[in-house]
C-alpha cells in the first residue's frame, strides 16, 4: 500500500504542476508592442500627416512634399539636414523627419529687339545671373547707340 500510496502522490503532483502551467499561460496576456509616431517636418511645404507605427516595423516613406519655388532634396533624420533618413531601419521611438529642399533656379529668356538691324540671339540667364551683352547689330544708314530696357528708350 505504501508504494501505491507515493504513485498516487507522485500522479498527483504531476497533474496539479500540469494545470498549474496551463492556467498560467492561458492568464498572462500577451503585451502588444508599443506604437509610436512618425512625423513629417515639411519646413513649410505641403502637409504629410502623422503616421502610427508598431516598435520595430519601418515606416513607409510617403509622397515627396512641395514647396514653392524649392525643389524637394530627401528627408533626414536632423534639423540641420545632414543624415539622410534611412528607410530601412525599425522605428524603435518616436521620431520626427525633415525635409530638405533646394532653391529652384528659374531661368528667364531675355530678347533683343534691334529695331530693323540685324537679328540678335536670345539669352537664357538663370535668375540672380546677368545678361551678356551681345554683338551689337547693324543696320545700313544707323549707328548702334546701345541697349534699352524700356519700348520708348529712356532706360538703358
Amino acid at each position: 500500500m505504501k508504494k501505491n500510496f507515493a504513485a498516487i502522490i507522485a500522479l498527483l503532483l504531476a497533474l496539479v504542476m500540469t494545470f498549474a502551467v496551463c492556467v498560467t499561460d492561458e492568464e498572462t496576456p500577451e503585451t502588444p508592442p508599443a506604437e509610436y509616431t512618425v512625423t513629417f517636418d515639411t519646413d513649410g511645404g505641403s502637409v504629410i500627416a502623422p503616421v502610427k507605427v508598431k516598435e520595430g516595423e519601418k515606416v513607409s516613406r510617403p509622397a515627396d512634399p512641395t514647396k514653392s519655388g524649392w525643389s524637394f532634396a530627401g528627408w533626414y533624420a536632423d534639423e540641420g539636414t545632414s543624415t539622410a533618413f534611412d528607410f530601412g531601419k525599425p522605428i524603435t521611438g518616436d521620431t520626427t523627419v525633415y525635409a530638405k529642399w533646394n532653391r529652384e533656379m528659374r531661368e528667364f529668356v531675355v530678347a533683343f529687339d534691334s529695331s530693323g538691324g540685324s537679328a540678335v540671339a536670345s539669352q537664357t540667364v538663370r535668375e540672380g545671373s546677368t545678361v551678356q551683352e551681345p554683338t551689337p547689330p547693324t543696320r545700313n544708314g544707323y549707328d548702334f547707340e546701345g541697349w534699352y530696357a524700356d519700348r520708348d528708350l529712356t532706360v538703358p
